[in-house]
Parts: structure tokens; C-alpha cells; sequence
């Protein structure tokens, strides 16, 4: 019988957010589990394409962010 973990228990494992001693119990379990391997080589994997996007907010997106910002900033100085 062997221990069960959940995604998110690797999940947390992949992004090291674990205890040392539930990485010592994951680090145990992965060579005999191809499940888990699975789940983790998965987990890395989308973590690398989502590292590998690159998304600009639009140059308007921006500019009204910075003028609200600034609006923002002078009624609360001239309260």
C-alpha cells in the first residue's frame, strides 16, 4: 500500500512550498510512483510554457492606469 498524495501536494512539492518533511515523504514515493512523476514532469512543464509567455498590457491600458494613479493621488493630498 502506498501513501497518497493529492495535486496538490505536488503541485506545492514543484514549487517548493512543502515542509521538509513532506518533501522527504514525496522524494520517497517518486521513484516508485510513475504517477506522481507523471503529475510532476506535467507540472513543470506547464510551468516552463507559462514562464515562456510574454504578455504587454496595451499602451492605453497603461496610460489610463498612470493619469487615474496621478487623479488618484492629487484628491487625496488636496483632502
Amino acid at each position: 500500500m502506498h501513501e497518497e498524495f493529492t495535486p496538490e501536494d505536488i503541485i506545492r512539492y514543484a514549487y517548493r512550498e512543502v515542509t521538509e518533511e513532506e518533501k522527504n515523504r514525496i522524494e520517497t514515493a517518486l521513484p516508485h510512483r510513475p504517477d506522481l512523476r507523471q503529475m510532476l514532469e506535467d507540472i513543470e512543464a506547464l510551468e516552463g510554457g507559462m514562464n515562456a509567455i510574454k504578455i504587454e498590457p496595451h499602451p492605453t491600458s497603461v496610460k489610463i492606469i498612470i493619469e487615474e494613479s496621478h487623479d488618484s493621488s492629487l484628491h487625496i493630498s488636496n483632502s
